[in-house]
């Protein structure tokens, strides 16, 4: 006779590459589908990276099931069968020592990408203290620093083709008005280089947005053979190096 089938020691075996993700786009409605179903959710959390797929014990250095919890947090918990330990499934992630479900905080994640007002935010996700928005929009930013300040290395160059490598170049001034209303705050300029089909990028705050400013940082973090496009200098609008 047939018994139970075995717990799953990994959640999905279509894990999408990294590549993939710097590429991805989603909209609200594709994010309610996979919401409807635990299981559903943990896949879709698990193939973006968000959560890990698979999990080994730190006792007995087993590989560790996946098995259902009723009531405690996003259903489902990582267990050794050999020691009885057990791991959430936020352990080691991006969701680890957060209080809110994860489905509350990948669509405030969302709302803050999008810039969406913290008012239709708390109305949408029925949040009513301020302080949660408030904390979350700076845990986001401070992960998006992060991962900036991880991936700047020098870019363009020449391909595996032998082709140049593209890279887009632009300035953007960034400023802070007390409630979205009011007279422009003094802030800063920024200087940004984006590699086309990687998304590695280099971010630089400056004083000024002029060649003599802007030319020594491109010749210090750009390869030889790299390509500039940029549309806000119309002598330098594609450069070679």
């Amino acid at each position: 006779m047939a018994g139970r089938p075995r717990a799953p020691r990994i959640i999905s075996n279509n894990v999408l590459p990294h590549v993939n993700l710097q590429m991805f786009n989603v909209i609200p409605k594709d994010l309610y589908q996979q919401m409807t179903d635990d299981m559903s959710w943990i896949t879709w959390l698990a193939e973006h990276r968000l959560i890990r797929n698979e999990n080994q014990c730190a006792v007995c250095l087993q590989a560790m099931p996946m098995t259902r919890r009723q009531n405690r947090g996003i259903g489902y918990d990582w267990m050794c069968q050999t020691c009885n330990t057990r791991t959430s499934l936020k352990t080691g992630s991006f969701f680890a020592n957060t209080r809110l479900d994860t489905k509350t905080i990948v669509m405030l994640m969302y709302y803050w990408v999008y810039a969406v007002k913290c008012t239709h935010v708390m109305l949408f996700e029925k949040i009513t203290d301020w302080h949660i928005i408030v904390d979350y929009n700076n845990f986001f930013r401070v992960e998006c620093e992060r991962w900036i300040n991880q991936r700047q290395v020098q870019l363009g160059g020449i391909d595996v083709n032998g082709q140049p490598v593209v890279v887009e170049v632009d300035e953007s001034y960034f400023f802070h008005r007390k409630f979205h209303r009011g007279r422009r705050r003094n802030g800063s300029w920024v200087f940004g280089m984006v590699e086309r089909g990687t998304g590695n990028c280099w971010l630089e705050i400056v004083p000024r947005r002029n060649a003599a400013t802007l030319e020594p940082i491109m010749i210090n973090y750009l390869l030889p053979g790299t390509v500039v496009m940029s549309d806000a200098w119309e002598d330098t609008s594609t450069l070679e190096l």
